[in-house]
């Protein structure tokens, strides 16, 4: 609705950059969302098979859970400073562990994750 009126209403026309970031925004977080349900159903299958997850990925977890939890509570534009996206930085460059079989893709799981947290960071960097 808002990219509508945005786009026929003349007083509006101003705010079809914001509400264009908005909608990308809304995009990446319901990928955010599909990745951190991937991660929870990879997390309970490894659980499940009695596999242990390595303590490096239960540290990435917890890092990306509060990462996330600080953009959530402080909001894109003011919590996304370098102590909240730097660690999120890290983890999308995270390197998979071997061995196990649900570890790997966990670990993939949580890189994307963070990869999609940068993703809305940086439309909000552009807005």
């Amino acid at each position: 609705t808002a990219r509508n009126i945005v786009r026929i209403a003349p007083l509006r026309w101003r705010l079809r950059d914001a509400v264009d970031t908005a909608t990308a925004q809304a995009a990446q977080l319901d990928l955010l969302g599909n990745s951190v349900l991937g991660l929870l159903r990879a997390g309970q299958a490894a659980l499940l098979a009695g596999e242990d997850v390595p303590a490096d990925l239960r540290t990435a977890v917890g890092q990306l859970r509060a990462a996330v939890g600080g953009l959530a509570k402080h909001g894109i534009d003011n919590g996304a400073d370098a102590a909240t996206v730097e660690p999120v930085r890290r983890l999308a460059q995270r390197p998979p562990p071997a061995g196990a079989t649900y570890a790997p893709l966990a670990s993939s799981l949580v890189r994307t994750c963070a990869r999609d947290v940068l993703r809305i960071h940086d439309l909000n960097e552009g807005a």
